[in-house]
């Protein structure tokens, strides 16, 4: 966004930032380690780069049964995988 529209939206919302504007939060600090499993690499580096930026803990893998394995060990709090699979 142009600076001067930014400047422009700032003085209408009386100095607010705008809605759906990007704020960084802290995520609660009783979130564990994510496991993200894909086998598409941009889809895997692009989505553990989003939940990265907002301060999550991300362990991304590309072999699912190299994921299951990680699962027992480290015992994730939540895990992102994708529904179809190539093997």
């Amino acid at each position: 966004m142009p600076a001067r529209r930014a400047a422009e939206l700032r003085r209408y919302s009386g100095g607010r930032r705008p809605q759906g504007s990007r704020q960084s939060r802290s995520p609660p600090e009783e979130i564990g380690l994510i496991l993200l499993v894909d086998d598409d690499p941009v889809a895997l580096r692009s989505v553990r780069r989003i939940l990265e930026s907002a301060g999550l803990r991300v362990e991304a893998l590309s072999d699912p049964q190299q994921a299951l394995d990680h699962r027992a060990e480290q015992d994730p709090e939540l895990i992102l995988a994708t529904c179809t699979s190539k093997r």
